[in-house]
């Protein structure tokens, strides 16, 4: 859960992110830890997003299934 914009997206909506990119546009994410670097998966389960999308449909509440990119740092990452 974060905060996310939207290209071509009615303000609003809310995106599901399907897989998440870091900054270089990488599938998942990396980190330092203790100085070693480490990938994880960034996708989001099949099957919870499925019943995520069935509830908000119930619900009627806009919401679109996208990609998300993720950085480090919150504005000069992302720049």
């Amino acid at each position: 859960m974060g905060t996310c914009g939207g290209l071509g997206v009615k303000p609003g909506t809310l995106i599901l992110t399907k897989s998440g990119f870091d900054g270089c546009l990488e599938k998942g994410i990396e980190i330092v830890a203790l100085g070693q670097e480490k990938r994880y998966q960034a996708d989001a389960d099949p099957k919870f997003l499925a019943e995520l999308t069935e509830t908000l449909s119930e619900m009627k509440v806009p919401y679109e299934i996208g990609n998300t990119m993720t950085c480090n740092d919150f504005y000069e990452t992302q720049g």
